[in-house]
């Protein structure tokens, strides 16, 4: 149900993506690759009458309510910096005699976490000095 929301796909084009896609297979649970169906289409389409339609737009809509809460998650790629951690108490601890902690300060800088598009300084055989 979340792969089907997530990409807006119809129950066989859940199940084709399913088979095609590695990540796809492991986030449902496979360990390992494989290429035939993982099973039926027609399996969503026993779940919903099993559980009713009632039940089922229950289910899908409390699953539908959990993503929409997950679109806050750190590992999501926001503009806003992340909350700060709580102050230690006044007088406690290293540095409380000095000015400023360096952990008071905001976040400052950039963060990729996607080392595919870290930027590197890479040389090239055309900038080679003879």
């Amino acid at each position: 149900v979340i792969i089907k929301h997530k990409l807006c796909l119809s129950d066989e084009e859940t199940i084709e993506q399913i088979r095609e896609n590695p990540y796809l297979q492991y986030f449902v649970g496979f360990k390992a690759f494989y290429r035939d169906q993982a099973f039926a289409p027609s399996l969503f389409v026993d779940i919903r009458r099993r559980m009713g339609p009632e039940v089922f737009i229950c289910f899908e809509q409390s699953i539908i309510a959990q993503l929409s809460k997950g679109k806050s998650s750190p590992a999501v790629d926001r503009d806003d910096p992340p909350p700060s951690p709580p102050a230690p108490p006044a007088g406690s601890g290293e540095g409380a005699d000095e000015g400023v902690d360096e952990n008071d300060l905001p976040p400052a800088g950039k963060l990729i976490l996607d080392a595919t598009v870290a930027e590197q300084a890479i040389r090239y055989p055309t900038d080679l000095a003879h």
